[in-house]
């Protein structure tokens, strides 16, 4: 199962630094690879409020979970 998922900063503010951005993008991967849930993109808008992973759903673990450890 592909997931697209959505996260939005607090108030939406513009916390995420573009100089933290790449960091912050592999540690949320390494979150799913470890979860044997593979991205396939991960990226933010040019305001830096929201994030988007792509990514598939491993059969042993719930979405809930799933977003429960990345957040």
């Amino acid at each position: 199962m592909l997931l697209h998922l959505v996260f939005s900063t607090k108030y939406r503010e513009p916390f995420i630094d573009v100089d933290i951005e790449e960091e912050l993008f592999a540690y949320i991967g390494g979150i799913c690879r470890n979860l044997k849930c593979p991205t396939h993109k991960i990226g933010a808008a040019d305001d830096h409020i929201h994030i988007h992973i792509a990514c598939s759903l491993a059969r042993t673990i719930e979405i809930s979970k799933l977003l429960e450890e990345i957040k």
